[in-house]
Formats: C-alpha cells, sequence, structure tokens
C-alpha cells in the first residue's frame, strides 16, 4: 500500500498533532533525566546470556557483530522476550536449560503478544492505513468517534502552523 503526501494527509498529521497535544496537556511532565524502562526477567537474563556468549563483539568476530549486539542489547532491555528467542532461533543458538515452568512463560508472553496486536488493528491509526474508504467520510466518522474539537484544532494550528 502506497503512503501519499497530499495536503489531505498533512491535514491529518496536524489533527493528530493537536489530539496529542490536548491530551498532553493534563499529564505531568517527566522529571529531567528520567527513563522508565522494564526490569528484565530472569528468563530474559537467561536467553541474553546464552546469546552473549555467542554474538558479543568480544567474541564474534564476524562483520557487523557490534550492530547486531546492539540489537540484542536493545531487546534485553526492553525485556523483548520475543524477539530474544527470534534471534536466537535465527542464529540458531540452543537455549539451555529451559524448565517446563519457563516454557509455559513463553508460551503466555506469545499469547500476549498476539493480544496486543490485534488490539492495535482496532486503533485509529491503522484502521485509517488499511481503510479502502473515502478518507474524507472517514475523517467525519474519526472526529465523532474522539468527540474532536475542529474549532480548537483550526486555532491552534493557526498559532503552531502559521500560513505564509
Amino acid at each position: 500500500m502506497e503512503i501519499c503526501n497530499s495536503a489531505f494527509d498533512k491535514e491529518f498529521e496536524m489533527e493528530l498533532a493537536y489530539t496529542k497535544f490536548v491530551q498532553n496537556k493534563a499529564k505531568k511532565p517527566p522529571k529531567e533525566g528520567e527513563v522508565h524502562r522494564p526490569n528484565p526477567s530472569k528468563l530474559t537474563q537467561k536467553i541474553y546470556r546464552n546469546l552473549a556468549k555467542k554474538m558479543h563483539p568480544d567474541v564474534c568476530r564476524e562483520e557487523g557483530a557490534e550492530e547486531r549486539f546492539k540489537k540484542v542489547t536493545k531487546m534485553y532491555e526492553e525485556d523483548d522476550l520475543v524477539g530474544l528467542i527470534k534471534i536466537c532461533n535465527d542464529q540458531k543458538i540452543e537455549i539451555k536449560e529451559i524448565s517446563e515452568k519457563e516454557m509455559e512463560l513463553i508460551e503466555n508472553y506469545i499469547v500476549n503478544k498476539e493480544e496486543s496486536i490485534s488490539k492495535k488493528k482496532n486503533v485509529i491509526p491503522w484502521v485509517w492505513y488499511h481503510s479502502k474508504e473515502d478518507k474524507e467520510v472517514l475523517k467525519e466518522k474519526v472526529y465523532g468517534m474522539i468527540n474532536f474539537d475542529v474549532k480548537g484544532f483550526e486555532e491552534w494550528k493557526q498559532k503552531n502552523y502559521p500560513t505564509k
């Protein structure tokens, strides 16, 4: 599917920016230097260590090893169990000593990810992108669904995106 850069799409991007602006006004700004990261689970740590033994740049001298390991580290920091398992599979690295309980955790994690993906298919950007409906008609429906303040948007747009 091709993404078009029409004036309509640019207007829609501004509308999304306005909606985000309105939603974020009520939120407290994060404290300076504050970053929220999940604590990797013990299973994620175990799989990460298995990967590190084979893929760490100090061990693996292949070209691109450092970049690949950065991706692995990012997945570890984000507690991305499925991503780490996929890399193990792609690199043919056996995950040793996985207990039945840990296998159950992996299966539950995968089910949760599938549910998360399924829910994302019901959000406006996904529906918008995949819809075959006329974008103007779809836009009016979305406005109604989210109680979009068209007048407030126009005022905000003039302030933040003045016409030349």
